[in-house]
């Protein structure tokens, strides 16, 4: 039995998947099996492989006749089956492995008693070659001379907003086999998603190894971000498929915020990407996942979680149903209408907040005029009058308001 078992996913990658390959062959760490999933590839793929594991019997070529349904799952599914290392880990056909790197994170992994150690990577873009940072390389200070973790709620919360790839980790496969963890199977992509939330919930210390081992490739032809805005909505099916894990856990109360952090973040992405021709497709499948939460839930993310403009305004919207004001901000106009930014502050920070937006023009006209000696002291009074009359208002609706939040309340107890 190997000390590790590498599984490698390709498809259609025949410029890459030699190099991907050789890079394992040359890892520091010596007692491995490299298991080579090959889901249907017509680029030629297929002969490469077959040649490189003519050459080393560490690699085993699983070549499938047909393309499966969606991303990886069904590949990387077939390897975790066939694997018998006490660890497993895996790389994508079309990225570059530090030579040390799988040995890093399993000498990291046994020597902190761990059933899961991660590192860190760069992006590398296939155009220009350019090397740049992922997305959560800030959330690596906050472990920063850190070896490992005792995983608990609260840390575990935080290394689920980590990036899910599974290329950057291993895990003992005892962990994964006990609790019968693999990659969902439908016609969607990102199915590592719901792998990372099992994996990092179910175990209970991880590894850190904060090096940069590992360039992953953005920007190539045929890679899933660039596959059409249409398939990027099935990030959203992972809604339902962590939810539903959760539930059967037992602790969907304890990572609902987290879940709807997790699903803010990827609606501001996916937005940024999506074509307008497919705008209200995109609203119509975002509103009933958004309005399976209560208004109480979103407002506490918003601000637990600091989502910015863009996400916090988004979700606003798909809650109140407002396609048209949702859709501006998909146009990048991010300046509200004035009743609309009056409706967002209102539903985001409470009325008092929406009523200091409501006056702020007023106060700004009233202030203009006061420099204009030529102005009627008509005009004066009159917005005086309006003030006044807001101000009237602004008693009501704090009454509004309180009667409204006892309501949700005792909603809430039942």
């Amino acid at each position: 039995m190997p000390l590790l078992s590498i599984i490698v996913t390709s498809y259609n990658v025949k410029d890459y998947i030699g190099d991907c390959i050789r890079n394992l062959i040359d890892q520091t760490i010596k007692d491995i099996e490299i298991i080579v999933v090959d889901d249907g590839s017509t680029d030629g793929s297929a002969d490469i492989i077959r040649e490189l594991a003519a050459k080393d019997p560490r690699i085993i070529p699983v070549l499938q006749e047909a393309n499966s349904v969606g991303g990886v799952a069904t590949p990387a599914n077939i390897g975790l089956e066939m694997a018998s290392g006490t660890f497993v880990g895996f790389a994508d056909g079309d990225d570059i492995y530090d030579p040390a790197m799988f040995g890093k994170l399993v000498d990291a992994a046994v020597s902190e008693d761990c059933a899961l150690a991660m590192c860190n990577y760069y992006l590398t873009d296939s155009l220009t070659g350019d090397l740049t940072d992922p997305a959560d390389e800030r959330r690596w200070k906050d472990f920063s001379g850190i070896k490992s973790v005792k995983l608990d709620e609260k840390s575990r919360k935080k290394f689920l907003q980590f990036i899910a790839v599974p290329w950057r980790k291993v895990y003992r496969r005892s962990l994964l086999e006990e609790n019968q963890i693999r990659f969902p199977v439908g016609n969607f992509f990102f199915e590592d998603n719901p792998f990372h939330w099992a994996t990092i919930i179910k175990s209970n210390s991880i590894a850190l190894v904060p090096e940069k081992l590992c360039k992953h490739r953005v920007n190539r032809v045929g890679q899933t971000m660039d596959s059409g805005s249409r398939q990027l909505f099935g990030i959203f099916a992972h809604h339902e498929i962590i939810e539903t894990w959760l539930k059967k856990e037992g602790v969907y109360p304890n990572y609902r915020d987290l879940l709807l952090r997790w699903t803010i973040a990827q609606i501001e992405w996916t937005s940024k990407k999506c074509g307008k021709e497919n705008w209200p497709e995109f609203f119509s499948l975002l509103y009933p996942i958004v309005n399976s939460y209560k208004k109480n839930n979103i407002k506490y993310v918003i601000h637990k979680y600091k989502i910015g403009s863009r996400g916090s305004k988004l979700v606003v919207f798909i809650k109140l149903n407002d396609y048209k004001t949702f859709s501006r901000i998909l146009d990048s106009r991010i300046e509200l209408k004035y009743r609309k930014n009056i409706h967002y502050n209102y539903f985001k920070n409470g009325v008092f907040d929406a009523i200091a937006v409501a006056i702020r023009p007023l106060k700004f006209k009233k202030k203009k005029k006061i420099k204009q000696p030529l102005s009627s002291d008509r005009s004066n009074d009159e917005l005086d009058n309006v003030l006044v009359g807001i101000s009237m208002l602004e008693k009501k609706l704090i009454a509004i308001d309180r009667k409204v939040q006892s309501i949700e309340k005792k909603i809430s107890e039942n």
